[in-house]
């Protein structure tokens, strides 16, 4: 049929369409893991809290110093749900197992000193990842953290997953090792030249002022977690004294000592 429309009209169209399309994509691709008797509800509660201190650092304006990298879950039952997919991302275990692989260190060398800025970058965005990502370890008593929850991306960064273990659980139970309050190894401090280092002292500039950042905010975190303790199923409350894990995440924060001491 022939079209009565004005030519201006159906340019106007054209255009309004490509504006809905740059404001709404017309299509958009994600990568889920599918998860079966699995109850990722406490997973996502972690995730939540790591929002909360990713948002915390930004509004502070130190989200250049601390990187954090939330992931989205849902969950379509109480053990069935979606895990988003990291995209450019590998474990430091899988890498680990790659052929020709030596050490952290020499991984860095090899994949970013094309230039100068390339590896300083990379040197940069892992400092600024592992003190994030140490900090929330801390704070929120995060355990399990074997190379095979932990994450690179192809820019650098550390990416810690898979949050089975907070607050008041660890692998063993009452019987668990695990001791240290987050995961700092001697590769991952020569991969940043050391302790003597720029890129350390980067480290342990961004540790301070986030730590620094998250106690000013403590009301705010406990008030949080202690609304969800209340006759929570997750696994690091139920069967727990809630109060007593509020407590140990208070003193964490240690809202007793003033800034010079902390």
């Amino acid at each position: 049929e022939k079209n009565t429309a004005p030519e201006w009209d159906f340019i106007g169209q054209v255009q309004r369409h490509r504006t809905v399309a740059r404001i709404w994509p017309m299509y958009d691709l994600r990568c889920f893991i599918v998860k079966s008797n699995d109850d990722l509800r406490q997973e996502i509660l972690c995730l939540q809290l790591m929002q909360l201190c990713h948002d915390i650092f930004r509004d502070v304006r130190l989200d250049h110093l601390l990187w954090l990298k939330p992931y989205s879950i849902i969950c379509t039952g109480s053990s069935t749900g979606l895990v988003e997919v990291i995209p450019d991302s590998m474990s430091i275990d899988s890498l680990k197992k790659t052929e020709g692989f030596v050490s952290l260190p020499n991984y860095f060398k090899l994949t970013y000193a094309a230039t100068p800025d390339k590896l300083a970058s990379a040197k940069r965005n892992l400092a600024s990842s592992l003190a994030a990502y140490s900090l929330f370890c801390y704070v929120f008593a995060v355990k399990d953290r074997h190379n095979g929850n932990i994450l690179l991306d192809t820019e650098g960064h550390i990416i810690h997953i898979d949050f089975g273990f907070i607050l008041s659980i660890a692998p063993g139970g009452s019987f668990s090792l695990e001791s240290a309050p987050f995961k700092l190894t001697e590769e991952v401090v020569e991969t940043l030249g050391g302790l003597t280092s720029s890129y350390f002292g980067e480290f342990i500039k961004a540790f301070t002022l986030g730590f620094l950042a998250l106690r000013s905010h403590m009301s705010t975190i406990l008030g949080l977690v202690e609304v969800i303790s209340s006759q929570s199923p997750f696994p690091c409350f139920a069967g727990k004294d809630a109060v007593s894990v509020i407590d140990k995440l208070r003193q964490r924060l240690r809202g007793d000592l003033n800034v010079k001491d902390c």
